[in-house]
């Protein structure tokens, strides 16, 4: 009896590709690990605290650039080649139903003009955190305020509540577009 073939595996004569295996490490590796780990909690506690943040911010994307590219060059290698047997059944079921029926399209990536809520929601969140933020900051720098530290202590949290204002009202109104298209898209 001939086995059953799937129809939307690509046809090629190379063997079977294992499942993506997970990552391996050597004994040599994990010490170099450690050390480098040493030598950044030395460096750490040289920088300060601020310091050691961006120290371990610029450690981390580095870790995840490197780790993005060895996963995506592993899978980009397999992207041509059929699937072994091994795969499980459901997982194989599950990928057939989803290509028997497309999505619809959704609105989200439409673009839409600053309505008056918006406007609104900026407004305010400019007027009450621009209000009590300048108050604050005005209160925390009294002994040393002059001009430009009161400039600075009224502008900045202004543009920030701005800013959340419209961050605010422009999420709401995406995740209400979104959900009412999703309520209503069994309907049509």
């Amino acid at each position: 009896m001939k086995p059953a073939t799937d129809k939307l595996a690509p046809q090629t004569n190379e063997p079977p590709r294992p499942a993506l295996g997970s990552p391996r490490f050597s004994l040599a590796s994990l010490m170099i690990a450690i050390g480098g780990l040493g030598v950044l909690f030395a460096a750490m506690s040289a920088v300060g605290p601020l310091g050691a943040f961006a120290l371990l911010m610029l450690v981390l994307a580095i870790i995840a650039h490197v780790a993005g590219n060895s996963i995506g060059t592993r899978l980009r290698s397999f992207g041509s080649t059929q699937v072994d047997d091994r795969c499980d059944a459901a997982q194989r079921q599950l990928d057939r139903s989803t290509y028997n029926s497309p999505p619809p399209a959704s609105n989200l990536s439409h673009r839409t003009k600053a309505t008056k809520t918006m406007i609104g929601f900026t407004i305010a969140g400019a007027a009450i955190v621009g209000s009590m933020g300048s108050a604050l900051l005005i209160w925390i720098t009294w002994q040393q305020l002059n001009l430009a530290t009161a400039i600075v202590a009224i502008l900045s949290p202004t543009v920030l509540g701005g800013l959340l204002g419209f961050t605010v009202s422009s999420f709401t109104q995406t995740a209400g577009g979104a959900i009412w298209e999703a309520r209503n898209s069994h309907q049509h």
